[in-house]
C-alpha cells in the first residue's frame, strides 16, 4: 500500500500513464513511428500497446514486423517509454494471426449441438450422421430422470436400441467446428479449453519477441496484453452454431478425473430442465469450462511470462452482462484472477453498466493493484474532450484506476478511419493540448492505486444461479437478473453507497468482526444484497446467515428460496436458510422493487452526506490510515450542493487532478469529524481529502462581472463580424479544425485584490485563448474559464478565442457546429 503524498499526487511517476492502444495500421515508416512516440512521450504517455491492426502493409510475424517492433522499443528505451506487446493481429486473441489453425486444423475452436429423437415405441433409433460433425455420444433418457448411455464410441455411432415404453427421449450430441472468424481473417478461432493450442500461440507469438529483443525483454517490453479471449459458439448475431455449449476433444475424460463421474449421460441437462440433475449437471459443466479454460489458456501464457518477470494483462468477451459472461468466459472472476490486473472495456455510450464495478470488485478480491478500462473504441469521431474526461471520471469513481484509450491511429487514410474510431492522437486539434488529459488520467490512477479501497456494501454475485438458469437459447431469467443486478447498481452509486460485487470466492475470503464482513482490502461491509437467487453454495448461505445473526444487514431482492449445486437442500442448508431470514438483520422486498434498495440500506450504514441533495453523485473511498480520500462524481446535468463528513477528521483539502494543486476546502470541524461543502457543476468532479491536520478553511469567494463581450467578434484574417463564436456564424460548415474569434474590449482600471478571469459558458469542442498576443491557455472541458491576471492593461485590450472541433466532419462529412453558445465575460474574483 502506497500512503498518499501531495507531491507525488502532483507529479505521479510513469507507473500512472494512460496506456493507449497504438494502431499500426500502414506502412510503418521507421521516422514516422520515431517521430509518433515522441509526440506521446511530449504529451505525458510513458507507456503504449503496440497493436497490430487492420490496414497494416507488414505482415504481422514477419522479420519485417519485428524489424519494425525493433524500431519502436529502440525508440522507446531512448525516449524512457515502456511497452505492452497486444499479443495478436487484430482480435480476439489466441490464433497468432491464423497460425494456429493453419499448422494444425485440429486446434480449432469446437462447440457441442444436440439434436433430440423421439422414438418410436419398439422401433430400432436410427442416428443420422452430419456433415462437418462427428457423433460425441448418444443418449436415452426416460422420464428425465434415467439416463442410459448408448453410444458405440469405436464406431462414432449409436449402439442398436429401441425403446419398450413410452415416455423415452433420445439424445444425439455432436462436436463441430466453431463458424466463428477473429475479426477481419478468414481463419477460424481456436480452442481455448485445450493446452496445446495455448502452448502453440505463445510459441509463434510471445517466444518470437523474447528471441528477437532478448535485451529489451523486461526492460522495454514489460509484458503482453491479450484481447477478448472466450467462446464464440451459439452466436446469435452471426446465426452460427446456434443452440451450441462450448467443448473439446478431452472434454470428458479431463471431467471424469475431476469430478468422478461421466458428464456425457447428463449432458441433455445443459438444454433442458430435468429437476436437480440439471442444476447439478450445469453447475459441474461451467466450473470445469471455467478451470479448463483459466488451466489451458492464461496459466499457459503467464507461466510463460512470469519466468522472466513480465506481466501478463487482458480482458473478457463480453463482459457487461452476466447472462452473457456464462457462455463466452463461463465466469468472469475465475477468469480474471488468471490475469495481473483486473481489466474490462468500455466500447458504448450507455451510463448504466455493471462493468466497472464488476472489474474492480475481481480487482479487490484477489489482491490486484489494477483495474484497467480500455475506452473509447467505437464511439465515434464525435467523440469530444468533454465526454473524454466525464467517461474518465464515471469509471474511475468506480474502482478503474489504469486508462487504456482506444486507441491512438499510426494512419486514418482511407478505410483505416472507419475502423472502430476515433483516434485520440495527433489527427485532432486537441492533440497539442492532451497532457491535459494524460495528466488528469494520471493523477487520478494515483489516488485510485494509493491507499485501500473501502466499501459499506456488496452485491452478492449469483455465478452458480446463472449457471444454473442458463439454456443456450433460453435465458429470460438470466435477462431478468441482469436487468435487476443493473438496477440495484445503479440504485447504490446514484445513492453514494460504496460497494463491491461479491461472488462466492469474495464471501469465503470475508470473515465476520462483530456486525461486518472484512477481508477485502479495507472493506468492513455492513449490509448484503441478494439479487434473485436460486442456487447458493451451502458455505456461502451460512456465512451470510451468521453475519445477519449477529448484526449485519442481509436485504434480500426478488426471490430467495435457494439449493445448493447439486439441487438439493441439506439439513444443515436449511438451518442456515431458516436462520437467515429469521434473523433481525434481514430484509426481503419483492421483486422490481430495486428502487426501496437505497432507503433500506440507508437505514443500516452510515450517512456520509449529512446536507444538501447528492444524489446522482457517484463516490469512491479510499484510505491509507491517514488520509482519506472521497472521489466525487456528479453524474447529472445539475449542479449538486451538499456537504459530506469524514469521522474522526480534523480538515478536509481539496486536491485538484487537473494541476496537481492541494488547498484547504471549505470545511467546519463538527463533533469529532470534519465537514466539507462541495458545489459540483453538472458533471462535474472533485476529490476530497480528509486529514487531521490543522488547516485554515477556504473562505468564500465573490465575483463580480467586469465586462459583457459575448457579441459582436471578429474572425481573425477576415473582415467578417460574426454574431456568436461559433463556425456557423463565421461561415464555416462541413469544417473540422480550428477557428480563431477577436475581439477588442476596453478595460477600465479598478482597484482589485482579486484575480481576472475570461469565462466561456456552452463551449463545444475546445478553446484556448490569447490576450494582447500573450498565451493564456487551452481548456478541454468544463469549466472554461481562463485567468487573464496581469494580462490585461488599462484602455483596449485584444482577446483572441480560438473554438476548435473534433475531426467528425472532416472523417464522416457531417455538419456539425462548435463554438461558445453561452455567454462570454471578464470577472473580477476575490
Amino acid at each position: 500500500m502506497r500512503n498518499y503524498d501531495r507531491e507525488q499526487f502532483k507529479n505521479p511517476s510513469e507507473e500512472y500513464s494512460i496506456a493507449p492502444f497504438w494502431f499500426l495500421n500502414s506502412d510503418l515508416n521507421d521516422d514516422e513511428l520515431v517521430r509518433q512516440l515522441t509526440e506521446m512521450k511530449e504529451k505525458g504517455v510513458d507507456r503504449v500497446i503496440l497493436h497490430s491492426r487492420k490496414g497494416v502493409e507488414v505482415g504481422y510475424l514477419s522479420e519485417e514486423w519485428f524489424r519494425k517492433i525493433g524500431v519502436i522499443l529502440d525508440a522507446c528505451e531512448k525516449l524512457g517509454m515502456t511497452a505492452l506487446i497486444y499479443d495478436e493481429d487484430n482480435w480476439p486473441s489466441g490464433y497468432a494471426g491464423g497460425r494456429i489453425t493453419e499448422e494444425n486444423p485440429d486446434f480449432a475452436a469446437i462447440c457441442l449441438s444436440v439434436d433430440k429423437i423421439y422414438p418410436v415405441l419398439g422401433e430400432y433409433i436410427t442416428v443420422e450422421n452430419k456433415p462437418d460433425s462427428e457423433i460425441e455420444c448418444v443418449i436415452a433418457v426416460h422420464n428425465d430422470d434415467y439416463f442410459l448411455d448408448i453410444t458405440d464410441y469405436e464406431h462414432k455411432t449409436n449402439k442398436p436400441w429401441r425403446s419398450e415404453t413410452l415416455q423415452w427421449e433420445v439424445f444425439v450430441f455432436r462436436k463441430e467446428k466453431c463458424g466463428h472468424r477473429p475479426a477481419y481473417s478468414p481463419y477460424p478461432y481456436v480452442d481455448l479449453l485445450n493446452p496445446e493450442v495455448a502452448r502453440s500461440f505463445v510459441r509463434h507469438t510471445h517466444e518470437k519477441y523474447k528471441k528477437h529483443f532478448p535485451d529489451q525483454w523486461g526492460k522495454v517490453i514489460k509484458g503482453f496484453f491479450t484481447d477478448e479471449p472466450g467462446f464464440y459458439q451459439n452466436y446469435l448475431e452471426q446465426c452460427k452454431n446456434l443452440n451450441t455449449v462450448i467443448w473439446t476433444n478431452d472434454f470428458a475424460e479431463r471431467f471424469i478425473k475431476k469430478y468422478g463421474y461421466d458428464i456425457r449421460p447428463h449432458l441433455c441437462c445443459l438444454w433442458q430442465n430435468m429437476g436437480a440433475i440439471s442444476v447439478k449437471t450445469r453447475c459441474d459443466y461451467y466450473n470445469a469450462v471455467a478451470e479448463f479454460y483459466q488451466e489451458g489458456y492464461f496459466n499457459v501464457i503467464s507461466d510463460f511470462l512470469h519466468k522472466d518477470g513480465l506481466i501478463h494483462i487482458g480482458h473478457l468477451h463480453r463482459e457487461d452482462f452476466i447472462e452473457s459472461l456464462v457462455q463466452t468466459e463461463s465466469d468472469f472472476f475465475s477468469a480474471i484472477s488468471a490475469l495481473d490486473a483486473s481489466g474490462i472495456d468500455c466500447i458504448d455510450r450507455n451510463p448504466v453498466r455493471i462493468t466497472e464495478r464488476l472489474g474492480s470488485s475481481a480487482a479487490h478480491i484477489y489482491g490486484k493493484e489494477i483495474c484497467f478500462s480500455e475506452t473509447f473504441g467505437g464511439f465515434g469521431w464525435n467523440l469530444t474532450t468533454e465526454e473524454m474526461k466525464r467517461r474518465v471520471d464515471l469509471q474511475y469513481v468506480q474502482g478503474v484506476n489504469m486508462f487504456v484509450p482506444h486507441a491512438f491511429f499510426y494512419s486514418t487514410d482511407g478505410i483505416r478511419k472507419t475502423e472502430s474510431p476515433p483516434s485520440l492522437f495527433l489527427q485532432n486539434g486537441y492533440w497539442k493540448y492532451f497532457g491535459q488529459f494524460s495528466d488528469y488520467a494520471k493523477r487520478l490512477s494515483y489516488i485510485g492505486r494509493s491507499g485501500n479501497f473501502v466499501a459499506d456494501a456488496a452485491i452478492y454475485f449469483p455465478v452458480k444461479t446463472a449457471w444454473a438458469e442458463f439454456r443456450p437459447l433460453y435465458r429470460f431469467f438470466l435477462h431478468e437478473l441482469d436487468e435487476q443486478i443493473l438496477a440495484l447498481t445503479e440504485e447504490l452509486n446514484g445513492g453514494g453507497i460504496v460497494f463491491d460485487f461479491l461472488d462466492d470466492t469474495g464471501i469465503g475470503r470475508c470473515e465476520r468482526k462483530g456486525k461486518t464482513l472484512t477481508g477485502i482490502e479495507k472493506s468492513a461491509y455492513k449490509a448484503i444484497i441478494l439479487p434473485s437467487v436460486t442456487v447458493m453454495p451451502e458455505k456461502t448461505l451460512e456465512k451470510i446467515a451468521d453475519f445477519a445473526k449477529h448484526g449485519g444487514f442481509v436485504l434480500s431482492v426478488g426471490d430467495f428460496d435457494p439449493v445448493d449445486e447439486t439441487g438439493n437442500r441439506s439439513e444443515r442448508f436449511t438451518a442456515a436458510l431458516i436462520e437467515l431470514k429469521k434473523s433481525v438483520g434481514y430484509k426481503a422486498l419483492k421483486k422490481h422493487r430495486e428502487d426501496e434498495a437505497l432507503s433500506a440500506l440507508k437505514e443500516a450504514l452510515p450517512h456520509d452526506v449529512v446536507s444538501g441533495d447528492a444524489s446522482g453523485v457517484f463516490v469512491l473511498k479510499r484510505t491509507d490510515g491517514v488520509t482519506e480520500i472521497r472521489f466525487l462524481a456528479n453524474t447529472e446535468d445539475k449542479e449538486k450542493s451538499f456537504a459530506i463528513r469524514g469521522e474522526g477528521f480534523s480538515s478536509a483539502e481539496i486536491w485538484n487532478a487537473e494541476n496537481g494543486e492541494t488547498y484547504s476546502a471549505d470545511f467546519a470541524a463538527k463533533n469529532g469529524g470534519a465537514e466539507a461543502n462541495i458545489a459540483l457543476p453538472p458533471f462535474g468532479s472533485v476529490i476530497v481529502a480528509f486529514t487531521r491536520e490543522n488547516l485554515t478553511p477556504a473562505g468564500k469567494t465573490e465575483e463580480r462581472r467586469l465586462a459583457d463581450i459575448t457579441c459582436g467578434w471578429k474572425i481573425a484574417g477576415e473582415d467578417k463580424i460574426a454574431k456568436r463564436a461559433d463556425f456557423f456564424s463565421a461561415g464555416k460548415e462541413n469544417f473540422s479544425g480550428e477557428v480563431t474569434f477577436v475581439k477588442e474590449t476596453e478595460i477600465i482600471p479598478k482597484e482589485t485584490h482579486g484575480r481576472t478571469i475570461l469565462k466561456l459558458e456552452d463551449v463545444t469542442d475546445y478553446a484556448s485563448v490569447s490576450v494582447n498576443g500573450e498565451f493564456a491557455g487551452a481548456r478541454l472541458w468544463a469549466p472554461y474559464t481562463f485567468d487573464l491576471t496581469g494580462k490585461l492593461h488599462a484602455g483596449k485590450n485584444e482577446i483572441a478565442v480560438t473554438i476548435g472541433s473534433t475531426e467528425e466532419n472532416a472523417m464522416t462529412g457531417s455538419n456539425k457546429n462548435a463554438g461558445v453558445f453561452g455567454s462570454i465575460g471578464i470577472f473580477e474574483v476575490k
